[in-house]
């Protein structure tokens, strides 16, 4: 089987980061073909094969879910507002409606700013997949970004994983699922509870690695989206360029890749969490799937 892992996106942290991530991965894929690329506003690398051009935004993907937080904003400033006006994000952490609206003013001024570009992550991987992949013969395609801690313990399962992938056409996401109890280091913290499960229920497909059939992706369509102003931000729109369109069901797999954990959103949570301890609601919720594909990987 000829797998194309292919890097894209922005090149956070340092050089030894992106290495190391390199590094961890070509140990997963030994056999596989590797390909880098980035935007033109990221840090110099030897190793980067093609720079990107990156473009200015002329949508934002997030303008629905930006009304939707300015809604419950506004209730929450009239004081006029009750459970149901919390966002799903927020219920699990019992904020007043002072604390709530603080919060939700300055995810709406995130939002705004960079919402633009919560979809060139969809961009990158298109123009990578048709510079070095089209037509070169490859039956899967492995999307990695740099920033990525591996637990190599994954090298045990990965050819089941790419067998699953070819054979039934569904594209598998990895994520993490943050377990339940308090941890005393961010490292400690975020364990993954290992498992695949087939997500009947979710239009989202997990992005910190994604493997998909290379025949089941059209860098086309990502472009045809971008032009029509209609490309979805994130995991949603992974869903809507890898699964949609041949009425597919995403794979999840939770466990084995995390994001490193300096980045903002892990030490947020992990900060929450160090201040509530017996909360045990903080965890990533993955929608109560039917394990139509599961495994014990323990």
């Amino acid at each position: 089987m000829r797998i194309a892992v292919c890097f894209s996106g922005q090149l956070r942290y340092s050089e030894e980061t992106w290495l190391k991530t390199i590094e961890d991965i070509k140990y997963i894929f030994p056999t596989a073909d590797f390909y880098y690329t980035t935007w033109d506003d990221q840090p110099k690398a030897s190793f980067i094969n093609r720079i990107y051009k990156q473009p200015k935004p002329t949508f934002n993907p997030l303008k629905d879910s930006i009304a939707n937080y300015l809604k419950a904003y506004r209730r929450f400033k009239e004081k006029d507002w009750n459970d149901e006006d919390v966002p799903a994000s927020y219920q699990a952490r019992g904020y007043d409606g002072t604390k709530l609206r603080t919060e939700i003013k300055d995810l709406i001024r995130q939002m705004r700013s960079k919402g633009g570009y919560s979809n060139y992550q969809h961009l990158a991987h298109a123009l990578t997949v048709r510079d070095f992949v089209v037509g070169k013969g490859y039956d899967l395609v492995v999307r990695a970004r740099y920033d990525l801690s591996i637990d190599l313990a994954l090298k045990k399962y990965i050819n089941d994983f790419c067998q699953w992938v070819y054979e039934y056409s569904n594209p598998m996401g990895f994520h993490t699922k943050i377990v339940e109890k308090q941890r005393q280091t961010i490292d400690e913290h975020i364990l993954c509870d290992y498992g695949v499960d087939m997500q009947y229920k979710s239009l989202t497909l997990h992005d910190f690695i994604i493997i998909h059939r290379a025949d089941l992706f059209d860098p086309n369509l990502v472009f045809y989206n971008f032009e029509k102003k209609i490309q979805y931000p994130a995991e949603q729109g992974w869903y809507q360029i890898l699964c949609k369109p041949y009425n597919l069901l995403p794979m999840t797999c939770s466990g084995f890749v995390r994001l490193l954990p300096s980045t903002a959103m892990v030490n947020e949570h992990f900060r929450y969490v160090m201040e509530n301890p017996d909360d045990l609601s903080l965890r990533y919720n993955f929608s109560d799937p039917l394990k139509a594909v599961s495994t014990n990987l323990n």
